[in-house]
């Protein structure tokens, strides 16, 4: 079975945006065919609940199966009563169960003041987990160290727990960035909908089977597309170039989404060395046939005694050598690596320089 998989949505009478986003991955998942639609935890995101939205958006797709793993934010009121939404398509999860049709995709809610691996070794005995391959589904984060429960909202999950309990894949809520998987093969949602600008990146949904165990990505093509750059900038004559290539860059990473050029809120901070208006005027005109959605700028000079203007130029010539000569000694475009050898050494030396000022 396909299921679909997402979390943090964070549903708020008080946001319309991020309703119209649930919207759209209800009618993309359904449009691929899928039935069942799991929901990581966070659904809400608190008081003011959008009780008839909620009731509206899940009501017009009566073929999808909704279940809603709860979050610590969706610990707060119940908010899933008959009285308040009562759908039967909309399902909430509170005790830990395996999802219906399937036998090893377990459903484990938010539990305060424990780990989940106190919570599924209560279970195991009689689930029998790790005597086969199964998906864990949940909302937590995984811990390396020691295990704290100061935060109301944590839930966590140690390596131990997963060499004990033996998942083949845990899927998770909670940690809004994502999706990203560590080497333990736990991987994060993050949110549908970014909270803050800090949520940089596409925001996905998982497709899941429940027979191979396979994780299928789509893209979630609705809400603002956050992105933060970093340039350090030597000289203005390279600056077009560096912002060329940055923008290739871009479209690499968030082409697969069709309108991130009008989505994209980007955060450029420049460290610069070069005069201050000649780079704004450079950046103003790189960027007026690219139609974004927000630019926003941190412009940082960055000033250096005029003794030590010798040796930077020294060091540039000696990268700009070293670098055209690699292409013709091993076939290595090392112009490619040129702004990193640049932007590292000479950030190394202005730091240290201005530190001793």
């Amino acid at each position: 079975m396909r299921f679909a998989v997402l979390a943090d949505t964070h549903l708020s009478k008080d946001a319309p945006e991020r309703l119209e986003v649930f919207a759209w991955i209800l009618s993309d998942a359904s449009s691929q065919g899928i039935r069942t639609v799991v929901v990581a935890g966070d659904f809400c995101e608190g008081a003011p609940f959008p009780y008839e939205d909620i009731r509206r958006i899940c009501g017009d797709f009566e073929d999808l199966n909704i279940y809603v793993v709860l979050g610590n934010h969706d610990m707060i009121g119940d908010i899933f009563s008959d009285r308040y939404v009562g759908l039967k398509n909309l399902v909430s999860i509170n005790v830990p169960t395996f999802l219906p049709d399937t036998d090893n995709v377990l459903l484990l809610p938010y539990h305060e003041n424990v780990s989940m691996g106190q919570v599924l070794f209560s279970i195991d005995r009689e689930l029998g987990l790790s005597r086969k391959d199964w998906i864990l589904i949940s909302h937590g984060d995984l811990l390396y160290g020691e295990v704290y429960y100061d935060d109301a909202g944590y839930f966590p999950i140690t390596p131990l727990d997963l060499s004990l309990f033996r998942p083949t894949r845990v899927i998770l809520g909670h940690i809004h960035s994502g999706p990203a998987y560590d080497d333990l093969g736990v991987v994060y949602c993050g949110s549908a909908y970014p909270i803050s600008k800090n949520e940089t990146g596409l925001r996905r949904y998982a497709v899941v089977d429940s027979q191979s165990l396979s994780i299928e990505w789509r893209v979630i093509e609705r809400g603002p597309l956050y992105w933060k750059e970093e340039l350090s900038i030597y000289d203005s004559d390279e600056l077009e170039d560096m912002l060329s290539r940055m923008w290739r860059g871009l479209e690499a990473s968030l082409s697969t989404r069709p309108d991130w050029i009008s989505a994209l809120h980007l955060d450029l901070k420049l460290n610069i060395y070069v005069s201050q208006a000649d780079t704004i005027s450079i950046i103003d005109n790189f960027f007026q046939d690219k139609p974004v959605a927000s630019l926003s700028l941190d412009v940082i000079p960055v000033a250096l005694p005029e003794r030590y203007a010798g040796l930077v130029d020294m060091f540039r010539q000696e990268v700009d050598m070293l670098c055209n000569e690699g292409i013709g000694l091993c076939g290595v475009n090392c112009l490619d690596i040129k702004d990193e050898l640049l932007r590292t050494g000479l950030d190394l030396f202005s730091e240290r320089v201005l530190k001793r000022r």
